[in-house]
């Protein structure tokens, strides 16, 4: 079982060479961070993270918002909401058709289709969506070889 001292390692492992990135802010901007051990299995390896809101198919998902992880296995979406609990999304990397993004001064977007949905994440910072983009995309690729 995947413990929550093994996420904040490679969490930690990851943000080595992003400068300005504050590991503890990270846990009290975004509380989902605490519950993504849950959604880990013994072999996954965690390989980007962002945050941002959500919209699935155009609609938005829960208002707030949501951590996007990205693991050698899937992608899980995350969103820890003060009184509603926890609500998650897990997509396999091999069900990613497409992963595209837009930068804008006003609001940086990643999308992300899978075999039967599109999803969102908007209002992104222009450094988190590079990194998070680039580790999906070789993870996708890794999974296909």
């Amino acid at each position: 079982m995947v413990t929550a001292e093994t996420i904040k390692t490679q969490l930690k492992a990851l943000l080595v060479n992003r400068r300005g990135v504050d590991f503890e802010l990270l846990y009290l901007y975004s509380p989902a961070f605490n519950h993504v051990h849950e959604f880990f299995t013994e072999d996954e390896v965690m390989s980007g993270y962002c945050i941002g809101p959500l919209t699935r198919d155009g609609k938005q998902v829960r208002s707030g918002n949501w951590l996007a992880i990205s693991t050698n296995r899937q992608l899980i979406l995350l969103h820890k909401a003060l009184l509603n609990g926890l609500t998650h999304f897990e997509i396999p990397l091999a069900d990613i058709d497409a992963v595209t993004s837009k930068l804008r001064w006003w609001s940086n977007i990643i999308k992300i289709r899978d075999k039967a949905v599109e999803w969102e994440m908007f209002q992104l910072n222009k450094t988190d969506l590079r990194f998070f983009e680039l580790a999906l995309n070789e993870a996708i690729a890794a999974q296909k070889k």
